[in-house]
């Protein structure tokens, strides 16, 4: 049994590994347990993250840089809305996507029920985007288009988790989201030369 306590102690087994902040500012380091659980997780889908690059032209440091901050690499991440009705919103996967952006990309999923589709928006079964190399591909895709248009990585960041270009992203993307992308990029900027 593992987790996190409310006084802020990481624990896994009864002991204590850690202290870990609870609500960490952008600024303050990641500790050396979670580095070590997101290094583990990204050399499991590294290979993944390889082939979306090579098909998109984006940086594989982009790439892993996103799946950090979305996911800590996990690929079986999903944030439903509270109700768990697919319909009300959620995203899927290594990089938290969403059936409307999906779509957007071209994603069709697994062959919806046409009561499923509403507004020209599948809210079926998130199987599909729960695939790595499938959620991988199509972060890839999107990602590429803000290569395509310019963009660096903070303003990507921005594009990615808003909507919107840094100047104009909410507080809660330009302060915490953006940074942390940033800096996670910057620390895997040695996955670009392999």
């Amino acid at each position: 049994m593992s987790g996190r306590g409310n006084s802020g102690l990481l624990w896994v087994g009864g002991a204590v590994l850690a202290m870990v902040a609870l609500r960490r500012p952008a600024a303050v380091a990641v500790t050396a347990v979670e580095n070590y659980v997101a290094d583990s997780r990204l050399n499991a889908i590294l290979p993944v993250l390889q082939t979306a690059s090579a098909q998109w032209g984006v940086p594989v440091s982009w790439l892993a840089a996103f799946a950090r901050e979305e996911s800590s690499f996990n690929p079986a991440a999903a944030n439903v809305a509270s109700s768990g009705d697919v319909a009300r919103g959620g995203s899927w996967g290594l990089f938290a996507m969403t059936y409307t952006t999906a779509q957007g990309l071209g994603f069709t999923g697994p062959v919806p029920d046409a009561s499923l589709v509403v507004g020209g928006h599948y809210f079926g079964s998130p199987d599909g985007l729960m695939d790595p190399a499938t959620n991988a591909d199509l972060a890839a895709h999107l990602l590429s288009g803000f290569i395509g248009r310019g963009y660096g990585i903070a303003d990507a960041a921005a594009l990615y988790n808003s909507g919107k270009t840094l100047a104009r992203a909410p507080s809660s993307t330009r302060d915490t989201y953006v940074p942390n992308v940033v800096r996670f990029q910057q620390e895997y900027a040695a996955l670009d030369a392999a």
